[in-house]
């Protein structure tokens, strides 16, 4: 049965059961991105980086529109690992572009752990 409608966080659901089931596929469709067009890089609301990429979770967050910051209301939550192996705590704010505490190492992104819905104001279509 086709849905005439869904939510935000219908579409966080399902991509959250996709990564219980495969998380390497999961984890390789939602960090693969590609270069395109300036038309593309100039719609309303699909996400586009400043290096002229687009995911899928671009063009989804294009479905459900922008917030007051331009940004889209579906997120993809990574780990942020230190490069030299320090622990890093559980519930640490720190983000990629934060020095490691330990050594100073610039952090990378770690292991996606799930998707999140982060704006739920505009999330029916």
């Amino acid at each position: 049965m086709i849905k005439e409608s869904v939510t935000a966080q219908e579409v966080v659901d399902l991509l959250n059961e996709a990564l219980e089931l495969d998380h390497d596929a999961m984890r390789m469709i939602s960090c693969f991105r590609v270069l395109c067009n300036e038309k593309l890089q100039e719609h309303s609301t699909i996400q586009v980086r400043e290096d002229n990429s687009v995911s899928i979770l671009g063009l989804l967050n294009g479905v459900f529109g922008v917030n007051e910051n331009g940004g889209g209301c579906i997120a993809a939550v990574h780990s942020v690992d230190c490069p030299n192996g320090c622990k890093q705590a559980e519930d640490s704010k720190l983000t990629i572009r934060d020095s490691c505490p330990n050594c100073g190492s610039l952090l990378k992104l770690g292991v996606l752990i799930k998707f999140i819905v982060l704006d739920r104001g505009k999330q029916n279509v």
